[in-house]
């Protein structure tokens, strides 16, 4: 019999299941402090507010707050810093799109504030989107005529865009 309340479990090499999730805090000593349980499909960054308002509350004298990767997002950083804490992560690396150019070919430049593509084409500031990462874009018209266009995006209008160092590579994706 199905729970209502669980949602569809996918990660990596796991098949897929209707599964719940419990999302702990520990203290040094791997003593379940606080917990909330989710269902299966959302992720841990979504549950992370929950966990750590519990924890905060009963808990003020935390200093260190140790996380997995799925926690290195801008909103929960800014979080955990303005509460004057420590946040400790694991390294994630860098995404790219598979077959494509590395994430280090493309070079955020400081003095004009852009991203440079292995092209050499500056990738112009956009928006900064709800997770807190700025978006920089490309000129279609100039990707349009780009021998290495296919490593990069295969998007319809030639379009590319690239949230920079967020944590701490680079993403690339279609516009």
């Amino acid at each position: 019999m199905k729970n209502p309340e669980c949602g569809l479990f996918h990660k990596g090499e796991h098949k897929r299941c209707f599964a719940c999730e419990a999302h702990t805090a520990c203290d040094k000593n791997g003593c379940v402090l606080e917990a909330v349980v989710t269902p299966g499909n959302v992720h841990g960054s979504v549950a992370f507010d929950d966990v750590y308002n519990k924890l905060t509350q009963a808990f003020p004298e935390a200093e260190t707050v140790v996380a997995d990767a799925a926690c290195k997002t801008p909103h929960i950083c800014r979080k955990v810093f303005d509460d004057g804490r420590v946040l400790s992560t694991a390294y994630k690396r860098p995404v790219t799109r598979k077959g494509g150019h590395p994430w280090w070919a493309y070079v955020y430049d400081e003095y004009y504030g852009c991203v440079i593509c292995p092209e050499y084409q500056p990738l112009a500031y956009r928006t900064t989107n709800r997770d807190g990462y700025r978006e920089y874009a490309s000129d279609p018209k100039i990707c349009a005529q780009c021998p290495t266009r296919h490593l990069c995006t295969k998007s319809k209008n030639c379009a590319l865009h690239v949230l920079p160092w967020s944590d701490p590579g680079i993403q690339l994706g279609e516009a």
